[in-house]
C-alpha cells in the first residue's frame, strides 16, 4: 500500500536520479506475516550514495536495506530478503514487532518495468506488474506489466513447461485482469498455478470534491492535499472560494444548475458537502448521489440532514433509502472534534478508514492485525467467541 503523496515524492526522486545519469534501487515490500509498519506494495528508493526516499519500516531497517541496495546496484541484479521482526531478534536491533516481512530489492533502470510501474502509479493509471519468483531466475524474476486495456510488455508467458499454450502464464494474466477489473487497491503476493507471484498495483489517484468554500473547508482541503488527494472546491462565491484561499485545490465557481457541466464525480471520488446553505446542500446531495462516489459525507447534525431530505421529499425528489443510507452524516469519526482543524482530521480519518475497509475503532481494542480490514476483525472475533476464554472449543 502506497498513498498518492508518497508515490509522487518517490517518483520525483526517481526522475531526478535518472536525469543525473544514475541508477537507484527500489525496495518493495512483498509480504507481511503478523505485525509490521507497512503493507505490501510499500516502496523505498535508495540512491547509489545510500540516500533514501520514503520508508519501509519505522526507520530501524532502513540503514541495513540501504547497504543491501547499494550492493544490488553494483551487481546489477535483484535480491529477495526476509526479516523476522521478533523480540530481540532483528540483526541485534530488538524491534519486537512480532512479524515477518519479505522484500525485493532491484536496480531501477529507466527502461525497466519497475520504473514504468512507478510512472503509472504517479499518473494514477490502473495497472498491475506481475513478478514471478522462480528458482531458475533468483536475481532476475520474470515479469509482465498489465495496463487496464492491454498487456504492456513482459515475460510471464515464459513461465511453465513451454508446451503449447502456457497454462501458468495464462493463469497469471487472468488473475492480473481480475485484480484490475475488481478495483483492487492493495498489492499482494499469491500462488497462482503453482507459481509465486507478486501483483504490484497501480491505482487511480483519489480525488476529493468539497462542496462549500467557507472557512471550515480550508483545513480539510489543506490536509487532504498533503495526503495526496486531488482536491476540487465547488462554491459560487468568488469572495470565499478562490485560489488564494485554496492554493492546493482547483476552485470551481458554479451554482447548482451548473454542476453537470463543471463538476466531475466518478465512482472513485470522495465527496464532502459542507456549504452551510440548505439549498446548495440539497442540490449537491442529489447531484452526488446520482454519480455514486466511493464516499459521500455531509457536515452537520442528523436533524439538519433529515430536514434536507424532507425538503426533497416535498418536491418529489427524495432519493431512495438505499442511496441516502450511504451518506455519512454527521460526517467524520467520533473523536470529540472542536473547531475546523480537528473536524478536518475527524473527516479525513473516516474517509481513509472507509476507503480501506476499516472500521475506525481503537487499535488497542482490535484483535485482528493492525492492517487487516474490518472483515478480518469480524472473523477473528467470531473465532475467539467460538473458542471461548479458556481456549477450548465452545459448546453447542
Amino acid at each position: 500500500m502506497i498513498n498518492a503523496r508518497e508515490i509522487a515524492v518517490l517518483h520525483d526522486a526517481m526522475r531526478r536520479s535518472h536525469a543525473a545519469g544514475e541508477t537507484p534501487a527500489v525496495v518493495t515490500l512483498l509480504r507481511v506475516d503478523g505485525s509490521a509498519y507497512r503493507r505490501p506494495g510499500a516502496k523505498m528508493l535508495v540512491q547509489p550514495g545510500g540516500e533514501t526516499t520514503c520508508m519501509i519500516s519505522g526507520g530501524c531497517l532502513e540503514p541495513e536495506l540501504a547497504e543491501i541496495a547499494r550492493e544490488v546496484i553494483a551487481q546489477g541484479g535483484g535480491r529477495r530478503v526476509r526479516y523476522d521482526l521478533t523480540e530481540d531478534e532483528v540483526w541485534g536491533l530488538g524491534i519486537g514487532c512480532g512479524g515477518t516481512i519479505d522484500l525485493y530489492l532491484e536496480p531501477l533502470a529507466p527502461e525497466s518495468e519497475a520504473a514504468e510501474l512507478i510512472e503509472l502509479q504517479a499518473a494514477g493509471e490502473r495497472a498491475v506488474l506481475a513478478t514471478v519468483f522462480t528458482k531458475d531466475h533468483p536475481s532476475r524474476p520474470l515479469r509482465s506489466l498489465y495496463r487496464a486495456d492491454t498487456l504492456q510488455r513482459g515475460e510471464v508467458g515464459k513461465v511453465g513447461n513451454g508446451g503449447g499454450v502456457d497454462e501458468v502464464g495464462a493463469s497469471i494474466e487472468r488473475r492480473a485482469r481480475e485484480l484490475i477489473d475488481a478495483g483492487q487497491e492493495t498489492s499482494l503476493l499469491e500462488t497462482v498455478a503453482g507459481a509465486e507471484v507478486f501483483f504490484d498495483l497501480s491505482v487511480p489517484v483519489p480525488d476529493l470534491v468539497v462542496f462549500g468554500g467557507g472557512p471550515g473547508a480550508v483545513p480539510l482541503v489543506s490536509h487532504a492535499a498533503r495526503l495526496g488527494f486531488v482536491v476540487s472546491v465547488v462554491d459560487p462565491r468568488p469572495a470565499v472560494a478562490n485560489n488564494e484561499t485554496f492554493p492546493a485545490a482547483a476552485v470551481v465557481a458554479a451554482h447548482p444548475e451548473q454542476y453537470p457541466d463543471t463538476v466531475e464525480i466518478t465512482p472513485n471520488s470522495t465527496v464532502v458537502i459542507m456549504n452551510h446553505h440548505l439549498e446548495r446542500d440539497r442540490e449537491a446531495l442529489v447531484f452526488a448521489l446520482e454519480r455514486k462516489p466511493a464516499y459521500l459525507g455531509m457536515l452537520g447534525p442528523r436533524r439538519r440532514f433529515e430536514k434536507v431530505l424532507a425538503a426533497l421529499e416535498s418536491e418529489g425528489r427524495r432519493p431512495p433509502i438505499e442511496e441516502t443510507s450511504r451518506v455519512r452524516n454527521p460526517v467524520g469519526l467520533d473523536i470529540g472534534a472542536e473547531g475546523p482543524e480537528e473536524i478536518a482530521i475527524s473527516i479525513l480519518a473516516e474517509i481513509l478508514a472507509e476507503r480501506r475497509g476499516h472500521g475506525g475503532a481503537r487499535l488497542s481494542e482490535k484483535r485482528a492485525g493492525i492492517h487487516e480490514p474490518s472483515s478480518a476483525e469480524t472473523a477473528t472475533a467470531e473465532t475467539a467467541a467460538a473458542v471461548g476464554p479458556a481456549g477450548a472449543a465452545g459448546e453447542g
